[in-house]
């Protein structure tokens, strides 16, 4: 977090402080024959599709939130402290 420097999973460590980054996905892969090869049960975990936000179209502002359960969005230095 500090740094800005990526993390892949084959150097992440329990107690390294991270910020995650999600983005929408490309519409083409939200259909049912590509969330076969591309959604969570591909990876073998045990939870349907669901996008991070709605669709800019579907808020009527232009702007996007995060809908996800459990997700909260803090700057870096709120972020640190919170435990």
């Amino acid at each position: 977090m500090d740094t800005a420097t990526p993390i892949n999973t084959a150097l992440l460590r329990y107690g390294f402080c991270v910020v995650v980054a999600g983005f929408p996905e490309p519409t083409q892969l939200t259909s049912a024959q590509a969330l076969q090869i591309v959604g969570p049960p591909a990876f073998g975990y045990d939870v349907s599709y669901g996008p991070l936000a709605p669709a800019a179209t579907e808020q009527g502002t232009g702007a996007s939130a995060c809908t996800a359960p459990g997700v909260s969005l803090q700057s870096s230095a709120e972020a640190r402290y919170t435990q």
